[in-house]
């Protein structure tokens, strides 16, 4: 009887462990057609009225983005991730001015930035920047200073007015050694505090030119969006030559 039961148990465990495979570690199935997007995006969120979708954009292996063009013609910006054996549209924004897909918060290099501008604002180019500012603080009597910190990317938007750009590595790895620097110092609270808003110090934004060279202001970059709450994505501000430093 104890043997049976050994088997019986054995069994269990095998059937559970395929399940698990199946369910949740199973590799993902060819992304849907253009029509399956569509319907699904409009079931998700009605109000971003997809009618055109215009890439698929495959970030790993279960994250895509997908830029798509509404029945009123704005460019927006949609999130996919394979969760429980299908593709799932996770966010929506019905506006596609830029921001950073945190696919991992804790692992900077897995950062991306999107972006969907419409060609009618006759955009040749944008720079990225991360930035944080200087800061002064005394805790226990101990001075600290940190200084500006100003990256720079520059993305050509010549042939394509939407797309997605890892976090450069360097930009990465000062990412992360602000969250590991963040996380030595840490109290309990401030554990929590991170965990929602991680990393506050350092921020994202952009400026746009036209193709004379001049700085541009998009119009219509700012709309509504629609997620179930579980991706991290961060807003990217766009900003003027007067809240950056020069060389």
């Amino acid at each position: 009887m104890r043997k049976k039961l050994t088997w019986i148990g054995a069994g269990v465990v095998v059937m559970s462990a395929i399940f698990i495979y199946s369910f949740f570690l199973s590799k993902p199935t060819p992304f849907p057609a253009s029509e399956v997007l569509i319907e699904e995006l409009n079931q998700f969120f009605p109000e971003a009225n997809a009618e055109e979708i215009q890439d698929s954009i495959q970030i790993d292996e279960r994250h895509t983005f997908v830029p798509f063009i509404s029945e009123t013609g704005d460019y927006g910006l949609s999130y996919w991730v394979w969760k429980k054996r299908s593709w799932n549209v996770d966010r929506i924004d019905t506006k596609g001015g830029p921001m950073v897909w945190e696919i991992n918060s804790r692992k900077p290099s897995s950062y991306y930035f999107v972006w969907n501008l419409s060609p009618n604002n006759f955009l040749d180019s944008m720079d990225f920047y991360m930035i944080r500012d200087r800061g002064y603080q005394v805790i226990d009597g101990k001075e600290t200073y940190y200084p500006r910190v100003q990256l720079e990317t520059n993305v050509s938007l010549q042939e394509k007015t939407y797309g997605v750009l890892q976090l450069p590595e360097d930009w990465a790895a000062v990412r992360e050694s602000f969250i590991k620097m963040g996380s030595a110092q840490e109290t309990d609270l401030d554990l929590l505090f991170n965990q929602m808003f991680p990393d506050p110090y350092l921020s994202f934004g952009w400026r746009a030119y036209d193709r004379l060279g001049n700085e541009s202001f998009p119009e219509e970059t700012n709309g509504n969006s629609f997620s179930n709450g579980k991706l991290t994505i961060d807003y990217v501000m766009i900003l003027n030559g007067e809240e950056l430093e020069q060389p």
